[in-house]
Protein backbone atom coordinates (compact mmCIF):
# COMPACT_ATOMS: atom_id res chain seq x y z
CA UNK A 1 0.00 0.00 0.00
CA UNK A 2 2.83 2.35 0.82
CA UNK A 3 4.46 1.64 -2.54
CA UNK A 4 1.21 2.29 -4.36
CA UNK A 5 0.79 5.51 -2.42
CA UNK A 6 4.29 6.54 -3.41
CA UNK A 7 3.47 5.99 -7.08
CA UNK A 8 0.30 7.95 -6.68
CA UNK A 9 2.19 10.77 -5.01
CA UNK A 10 4.78 10.72 -7.78
CA UNK A 11 2.04 10.92 -10.38
CA UNK A 12 0.42 13.80 -8.59
CA UNK A 13 3.75 15.56 -8.30
CA UNK A 14 4.42 15.15 -12.04
CA UNK A 15 0.97 16.41 -12.93
CA UNK A 16 1.49 19.47 -10.80
CA UNK A 17 4.89 20.25 -12.26
CA UNK A 18 3.78 20.14 -15.91
CA UNK A 19 1.48 23.16 -15.80
CA UNK A 20 4.07 24.94 -13.65
CA UNK A 21 6.62 24.56 -16.48
CA UNK A 22 4.12 25.84 -19.05
CA UNK A 23 3.38 28.79 -16.82
CA UNK A 24 7.09 29.61 -16.62
CA UNK A 25 7.40 29.57 -20.42
CA UNK A 26 4.34 31.80 -20.80
CA UNK A 27 5.69 34.20 -18.19
CA UNK A 28 9.04 34.32 -19.97
CA UNK A 29 7.32 35.15 -23.28
CA UNK A 30 5.42 37.98 -21.58
CA UNK A 31 8.62 39.34 -20.06
CA UNK A 32 10.38 39.29 -23.44
CA UNK A 33 7.47 41.08 -25.11
CA UNK A 34 7.21 43.79 -22.48
CA UNK A 35 10.97 44.32 -22.63
CA UNK A 36 10.63 44.90 -26.38
CA UNK A 37 7.83 47.41 -25.69
CA UNK A 38 10.01 49.23 -23.18
CA UNK A 39 12.89 49.27 -25.68
CA UNK A 40 10.58 50.75 -28.31
CA UNK A 41 9.47 53.50 -25.92
CA UNK A 42 13.11 54.25 -25.06
CA UNK A 43 13.94 54.57 -28.77
CA UNK A 44 11.03 56.97 -29.27
CA UNK A 45 12.10 58.99 -26.23
CA UNK A 46 15.62 59.25 -27.64
CA UNK A 47 14.18 60.38 -30.97
CA UNK A 48 12.19 63.13 -29.25
CA UNK A 49 15.30 64.20 -27.33
CA UNK A 50 17.44 64.31 -30.47
CA UNK A 51 14.84 66.33 -32.36
CA UNK A 52 14.55 68.72 -29.41
CA UNK A 53 18.33 69.09 -29.29
CA UNK A 54 18.43 69.71 -33.03
CA UNK A 55 15.74 72.37 -32.76
CA UNK A 56 17.55 74.09 -29.89
CA UNK A 57 20.61 74.83 -32.01
CA UNK A 58 20.84 78.22 -33.66
CA UNK A 59 22.53 78.86 -36.98
CA UNK A 60 22.23 81.27 -39.89
CA UNK A 61 21.37 79.55 -43.21
CA UNK A 62 23.40 80.85 -46.15
CA UNK A 63 23.78 79.87 -49.80
CA UNK A 64 26.96 78.99 -51.67
CA UNK A 65 27.79 82.69 -51.97
CA UNK A 66 27.49 83.20 -48.20
CA UNK A 67 24.33 85.21 -48.68
CA UNK A 68 21.77 84.89 -45.91
CA UNK A 69 18.54 83.24 -47.02
CA UNK A 70 15.44 85.31 -46.43
CA UNK A 71 12.85 82.70 -45.58
CA UNK A 72 9.17 83.66 -45.41
CA UNK A 73 7.77 84.30 -41.94
CA UNK A 74 5.86 81.44 -40.33
CA UNK A 75 2.77 83.67 -40.32
CA UNK A 76 2.71 83.46 -44.12
CA UNK A 77 1.05 80.61 -46.01
CA UNK A 78 3.89 80.26 -48.53
CA UNK A 79 2.91 76.69 -49.56
CA UNK A 80 0.08 76.13 -52.05
CA UNK A 81 -2.97 74.03 -51.20
CA UNK A 82 -1.85 71.45 -53.77
CA UNK A 83 1.50 71.13 -52.01
CA UNK A 84 -0.20 70.61 -48.63
CA UNK A 85 -2.48 67.96 -50.14
CA UNK A 86 0.52 66.03 -51.48
CA UNK A 87 2.36 66.54 -48.19
CA UNK A 88 -0.59 65.14 -46.21
CA UNK A 89 -0.72 61.96 -48.30
CA UNK A 90 3.06 61.59 -48.05
CA UNK A 91 2.96 61.78 -44.24
CA UNK A 92 0.15 59.23 -43.97
CA UNK A 93 1.93 56.78 -46.27
CA UNK A 94 5.13 57.13 -44.25
CA UNK A 95 3.27 56.17 -41.05
CA UNK A 96 0.82 53.53 -42.31
CA UNK A 97 3.17 51.46 -44.49
CA UNK A 98 5.08 49.27 -42.04
CA UNK A 99 5.73 45.74 -40.86
CA UNK A 100 6.24 44.43 -37.35
CA UNK A 101 9.99 44.02 -37.90
CA UNK A 102 10.74 47.60 -38.99
CA UNK A 103 8.09 49.47 -36.97
CA UNK A 104 10.62 51.28 -34.76
CA UNK A 105 12.77 52.40 -37.69
CA UNK A 106 9.73 53.39 -39.74
CA UNK A 107 8.30 55.54 -36.95
CA UNK A 108 11.67 57.11 -36.17
CA UNK A 109 12.12 58.15 -39.81
CA UNK A 110 8.58 59.56 -40.02
CA UNK A 111 8.94 61.46 -36.76
CA UNK A 112 12.29 62.96 -37.71
CA UNK A 113 11.16 64.12 -41.14
CA UNK A 114 7.56 65.22 -40.63
CA UNK A 115 6.61 65.68 -36.96
CA UNK A 116 7.20 68.39 -34.40
CA UNK A 117 8.17 67.40 -30.86
CA UNK A 118 4.59 68.18 -29.81
CA UNK A 119 3.25 65.98 -32.61
CA UNK A 120 5.47 63.06 -31.61
CA UNK A 121 4.34 63.26 -28.00
CA UNK A 122 0.65 63.23 -28.94
CA UNK A 123 1.08 60.32 -31.36
CA UNK A 124 3.05 58.16 -28.91
CA UNK A 125 0.46 58.84 -26.20
CA UNK A 126 -2.34 57.76 -28.55
CA UNK A 127 -0.45 54.58 -29.47
CA UNK A 128 -0.06 53.66 -25.82
CA UNK A 129 -3.72 54.38 -25.00
CA UNK A 130 -5.06 52.30 -27.92
CA UNK A 131 -2.58 49.44 -27.39
CA UNK A 132 -1.63 49.58 -31.10
CA UNK A 133 2.00 48.68 -30.43
CA UNK A 134 0.95 45.45 -28.71
CA UNK A 135 -1.27 44.47 -31.64
CA UNK A 136 1.41 45.14 -34.27
CA UNK A 137 4.03 43.13 -32.39
CA UNK A 138 1.81 40.36 -31.05
CA UNK A 139 -0.07 39.71 -34.32
CA UNK A 140 3.03 40.39 -36.50
CA UNK A 141 1.20 42.90 -38.66
CA UNK A 142 2.01 44.41 -42.05
CA UNK A 143 0.24 47.70 -42.80
CA UNK A 144 -0.76 49.57 -45.96
CA UNK A 145 -3.12 52.40 -46.87
CA UNK A 146 -5.21 53.37 -49.92
CA UNK A 147 -6.77 56.81 -50.29
CA UNK A 148 -10.48 56.98 -51.15
CA UNK A 149 -10.76 60.65 -51.98
CA UNK A 150 -8.95 63.97 -52.03
CA UNK A 151 -7.53 65.97 -49.14
CA UNK A 152 -9.82 68.67 -47.78
CA UNK A 153 -8.16 71.67 -46.12
CA UNK A 154 -9.03 74.39 -43.64
CA UNK A 155 -6.34 77.02 -43.11
CA UNK A 156 -5.59 80.19 -41.25
CA UNK A 157 -3.52 81.86 -38.54
CA UNK A 158 -3.39 80.49 -35.00
CA UNK A 159 -3.60 82.73 -31.95
CA UNK A 160 0.19 82.47 -31.77
CA UNK A 161 0.59 83.94 -35.24
CA UNK A 162 1.57 80.68 -36.96
CA UNK A 163 -0.01 79.67 -40.27
CA UNK A 164 -1.80 76.35 -39.89
CA UNK A 165 -3.62 73.79 -42.03
CA UNK A 166 -6.17 71.25 -40.84
CA UNK A 167 -6.17 68.50 -43.47
CA UNK A 168 -8.37 65.41 -43.69
CA UNK A 169 -8.79 62.55 -46.15
CA UNK A 170 -10.78 59.27 -46.29
CA UNK A 171 -8.70 56.12 -46.65
CA UNK A 172 -8.77 52.36 -46.24
CA UNK A 173 -6.17 50.71 -44.03
CA UNK A 174 -5.32 47.06 -44.67
CA UNK A 175 -3.29 45.02 -42.20
CA UNK A 176 -2.15 41.43 -42.69
CA UNK A 177 -1.14 39.20 -39.79
CA UNK A 178 1.83 36.89 -40.28
CA UNK A 179 0.81 35.28 -36.97
CA UNK A 180 -2.62 33.96 -37.94
CA UNK A 181 -2.86 34.70 -41.69
CA UNK A 182 -5.83 37.04 -41.21
CA UNK A 183 -6.37 40.24 -43.20
CA UNK A 184 -8.09 43.21 -41.57
CA UNK A 185 -9.65 46.01 -43.62
CA UNK A 186 -10.86 49.18 -41.91
CA UNK A 187 -12.12 52.47 -43.33
CA UNK A 188 -10.79 55.61 -41.66
CA UNK A 189 -10.71 59.35 -42.05
CA UNK A 190 -7.30 60.81 -41.26
CA UNK A 191 -6.95 64.21 -39.60
CA UNK A 192 -3.64 66.09 -39.66
CA UNK A 193 -2.86 69.48 -38.14
CA UNK A 194 0.14 71.00 -39.90
CA UNK A 195 2.01 74.13 -38.85
CA UNK A 196 4.44 76.35 -40.67
CA UNK A 197 7.87 76.12 -39.06
CA UNK A 198 11.14 77.88 -39.67
CA UNK A 199 13.60 76.01 -41.85
CA UNK A 200 15.92 75.93 -38.86
CA UNK A 201 13.32 73.89 -36.96
CA UNK A 202 12.45 71.69 -39.93
CA UNK A 203 14.12 71.71 -43.37
CA UNK A 204 10.71 71.23 -45.01
CA UNK A 205 9.32 74.38 -43.39
CA UNK A 206 6.35 72.34 -42.11
CA UNK A 207 5.63 70.01 -39.21
CA UNK A 208 2.73 67.80 -38.13
CA UNK A 209 1.58 68.77 -34.64
CA UNK A 210 -1.34 66.32 -34.54
CA UNK A 211 -2.02 63.04 -36.37
CA UNK A 212 -5.31 61.23 -35.80
CA UNK A 213 -7.54 58.67 -37.49
CA UNK A 214 -11.17 57.78 -36.86
CA UNK A 215 -13.24 54.91 -38.21
CA UNK A 216 -15.92 55.77 -40.76
CA UNK A 217 -18.77 53.94 -42.51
Amino acid sequence: MAKLKQKTDDKIEIELKAPSYQSQVYTLEKVVFFLSVILFIIVLAMTIYLISAKNSRTFIPVNQYNQVYEYPAIAEQYFSDEYIQDYTEEVIRSVQFYNYDNLEENMRNAFTKYFSVEGIGKYVKAMNETNNLYQVKNLKLFGSVTFNGSVSIEKGLTSNGVFQWKASIPATVVTYSAFNGMKYTTKYRFYLTINRETYIENPMGLAVIQYAMRERD
